[in-house]
C-alpha cells in the first residue's frame, strides 16, 4: 500500500527557484558571449558555474519533493525520494505512533527548506530520528525501530498505522536490509562508486578553490608577472597576469576532458578511469604551486 504526503507546494517552490536559475544563467551566458575583457569573462564564468551548480540542485529538490512516498508491505516499509529508497524490514518495526500520542514532537524539529524536511535529530525517549517529511512534526507519525525511529508524513496517519497492523504478523516474502538502495541513474556502476565521487571531487576543489584565489588576489596583482626566473633569480620571462585565467581554462578542461574520458572506460578498465581523474587532481596541485608562486 502507498501513502503519499498532503498536498505541499514544495515542488512547486523548488521549480519556481529552478526557474529564476535558469533566466539568471541565461543572462549570464548572453554577457558572457558579448564580453571581450578577459577579467569580466572570468567573473561571469565563476557566477555562471555556481548558478549552474544551484539549478541543478533545485531540480533534484524538486524532483524529491514531488517522488516523495511511503509503501507498506509484508516485506517492510520503503521509503522513497527523488533516486534514493530507504528500506526497514517490517520486522524492525516496533510501533507506529501518532502526533497525539508522541512526546517531545518540539525536538524532532528540523530545518524547512522550502516546506521539504530531510535530515536527523536526536529524540530524548527514542534515539536518532531520520526525517523524512513533507509536513512539521506535529502532523507526522514516528516509525519507532529498536535503535531509533522514521518520522514520515503519509497524508492518512491513522490508515498508515492500521495498514502496519494488517501486516505486522505476516511473513515476508523477500528478505530486506536495513538501508538505502539506489534507483535510476544512480544504479549505475559508476555513479554507485564512492571512489569516483571521491576522485572528482577532490578535483572539483581543487578547482574551485584556485579559481577562488586566482580571484581574491587579481585586484591587486601588478599587470604584469614574473613566470619564470634564471640561475640568478631574476625573472626572464614575463607575462600578462590575464595568463592566470588561461591556466584555469587548461585546468578545467582537463578535469572535464578527463571526467568523460574515464567515464567511457570505466566499464572497461577502472584502473584507468582512477588514474585519469587522480592525474587531474595532480596537475592541479601543481597549477596551485605555480600559481602561488608567480603571484
Amino acid at each position: 500500500m502507498t501513502f503519499w504526503p498532503p498536498s505541499s507546494r514544495s515542488g512547486y517552490a523548488f521549480l519556481t527557484l529552478a526557474l529564476l536559475l535558469l533566466v539568471t544563467a541565461g543572462l549570464l551566458v548572453s554577457r558572457l558571449a558579448g564580453t571581450a575583457d578577459r577579467t569580466a569573462a572570468f567573473y561571469l564564468s565563476l557566477g555562471l558555474l555556481v548558478v549552474l551548480a544551484g539549478l541543478a540542485g533545485a531540480l533534484y529538490l524538486a524532483l524529491v519533493a514531488f517522488s516523495l512516498q511511503y509503501r507498506l508491505t509484508r516485506n517492510g516499509l520503503s521509503i522513497r525520494w527523488g533516486w534514493l529508497e530507504y528500506r526497514v524490514p517490517l520486522a524492525r518495526v516496533t510501533d507506529v505512533i501518532l502526533p497525539a500520542e508522541l512526546e517531545h514532537v518540539d525536538l524532532l524539529k528540523r530545518f524547512n527548506l522550502l516546506g521539504l524536511r530531510l535530515g536527523r535529530r536526536k529524540h530524548p525517549v527514542y534515539g536518532p530520528v531520520r526525517i523524512f517529511a513533507l509536513a512539521p512534526p506535529s502532523d507526522c507519525a514516528l516509525v519507532v525501530t529498536p535503535d531509533g525511529g522514521y518520522l514520515l508524513s503519509p497524508g492518512d496517519l491513522p490508515r498508515f498505522r492500521r495498514a502496519w497492523q494488517a501486516r505486522q504478523n505476516l511473513p515476508p516474502t523477500q528478505v530486506w536490509a536495513e538501508g538505502t538502495v539506489r534507483r535510476g541513474p544512480l544504479k549505475l556502476r559508476l555513479l554507485a562508486d564512492p571512489l569516483m565521487w571521491g576522485l572528482v571531487s577532490a578535483g572539483l576543489v581543487v578547482f574551485l578553490a584556485l579559481s577562488g584565489y586566482v580571484a581574491l588576489q587579481y585586484a591587486r596583482l601588478p599587470a604584469a608577472l614574473p613566470i619564470h626566473f634564471n640561475a640568478l633569480g631574476q625573472a626572464d620571462r614575463i607575462a600578462d597576469k590575464e595568463t592566470l585565467f588561461t591556466l584555469l581554462k587548461i585546468l578545467g578542461g582537463l578535469l572535464g576532458g578527463n571526467f568523460v574520458l574515464g567515464s567511457l572506460v570505466y566499464y572497461r578498465e577502472k584502473t584507468a578511469a582512477y588514474l585519469l581523474w587522480t592525474a587531474g587532481i595532480i596537475v592541479g596541485c601543481l597549477l596551485w604551486v605555480a600559481v602561488v608562486t608567480i603571484t
